[in-house]
């Protein structure tokens, strides 16, 4: 029997110590606990609570001022464009006569891009509870933030307006929702494939702000014209600004402009320039080979009737008789149709 208590009495003393084992173990060291213990989760707990609040609202500071050095690069772009800008906008106005009806134009501008809004939404869970929840209703929230901006060449009106995006996605601002307003930010979220980072590099970073320098006649600007308008508004661009005096090669100018457009416009700046360079032209219209006083004309033809593709050619002025019967037969059709629309018109006038 004293042998049995005795082991009673030694089990019950290696249990205590194997207990004062675990919970250390469990607890973990006050000042650097291990991971996953009970004093490392306290300050896990404490540090969410209180650490981690003051290093995301560090973090977002460091974001709006790295946003707004972005922006701000941006910016020089186009105060850079607007020097620019200011010397062609003098050289435009000394040429205001020959242009005619042409309204030329230089704009120097952020371009805000249309597919901004897909962009967003497309990363965000419209479907869940939150500021953008509902396809047609998450849009019109969206556009109301963006609207709202009073300028987007004032970086802390754009960064107002992406914080604010950024507090919809964490508060959910629709009306009716009580107190119950907190929003899991990455419940937000469309899927895992996309994270909130992709989301948050999109919208501060303005890959969405283009910095544009449009070159525009009549208020429209080179993609709304036709391709004949703008390879003319082009060369004649050109032709105002390029002081070189090296030979310029053309090739058919003329090409979807109008007859009335090429002899008030184009004849007019190539006669200016054809003073200080040479200009080699390839063209079919005889406003340009005529008007625009070329000093020589080459008259090339092929001979394809035998499958030979012989090239033979002619040239001289057009004082020339032969140079001048070739302008007159492969410009204007012939004499007699030049005649024949010379009457006609006469008729009309009459």
């Amino acid at each position: 029997m004293l042998r049995d208590r005795c082991s009673q009495r030694r089990i019950g003393f290696c249990g205590s110590q194997q207990w004062k084992t675990r919970k250390t173990a469990l607890e973990g060291d006050v000042q650097s606990p291990a991971p996953e213990t009970l004093n490392w989760l306290k300050q896990e707990l404490q540090a969410v609570t209180t650490k981690f609040p003051q290093d995301v609202q560090l973090a977002r500071q460091e974001r709006i001022a790295a946003a707004k050095e972005v922006f701000v690069k941006k910016k020089s772009l186009i105060e850079f464009y607007n020097s620019v800008k200011q010397s062609i906008d003098d050289e435009i106005r000394m040429y205001g006569t020959d242009l005619g009806e042409y309204n030329i134009s230089i704009e120097a501008s952020l371009k805000f891009d249309p597919l901004f809004y897909e962009n967003v939404l497309r990363q965000i869970n419209l479907q869940v509870k939150g500021s953008f929840h509902g396809t047609d209703d998450g849009r019109t929230v969206l556009r109301q933030i963006i609207e709202a901006v009073p300028s987007w060449e004032n970086e802390d009106e754009v960064v107002k307006a992406l914080e604010t995006i950024d507090e919809y996605l964490h508060n959910d601002h629709r009306q009716a929702q009580g107190t119950d307003i907190t929003r899991d930010i990455f419940k937000q979220m469309r899927g895992q494939k996309i994270p909130v980072l992709d989301l948050y590099d999109y919208l501060f970073g303005f890959d969405y702000l283009e910095t544009k320098y449009d070159l525009k006649i009549d208020g429209k600007d080179l993609r709304e014209l036709s391709a004949g308008e703008r390879g003319g508004l082009l060369l004649i661009f050109y032709l105002m600004l390029d002081r070189r005096d090296i030979p310029l090669i053309i090739d058919q100018p003329e090409d979807n402009l109008d007859n009335k457009s090429v002899y008030e416009i184009l004849v007019a700046f190539l006669k200016k320039a054809k003073k200080r360079r040479q200009i080699i032209m390839v063209t079919h219209n005889p406003n340009l080979a005529v008007v625009a006083d070329a000093e020589q004309i080459v008259q090339v033809s092929i001979d394809k009737k035998h499958n030979v593709n012989d090239f033979t050619f002619q040239a001289g002025a057009i004082e020339n008789p032969v140079i001048n019967k070739a302008v007159v037969d492969i410009l204007e059709g012939t004499l007699p149709a030049f005649d024949n629309r010379r009457l006609k018109y006469r008729r009309q006038r009459a």
